[in-house]
């Protein structure tokens, strides 16, 4: 077996993975943490 599909989106080099159908508490999560993530990568 090949993983769930999160395991093999992180495998793959994601950061993360939104099943659907999607919620909005849970986009806006994953937004937000793309976000912060670019602004600590833009500061190094």
């Amino acid at each position: 077996m090949l993983g769930t599909d999160f395991e093999r989106a992180l495998n793959a080099g994601m950061d993360s993975y939104l099943a659907k159908p999607l919620k909005r508490p849970d986009l806006i999560d994953a937004l937000n943490q793309a976000a912060a993530s670019r602004v600590e990568a833009t500061k190094t």
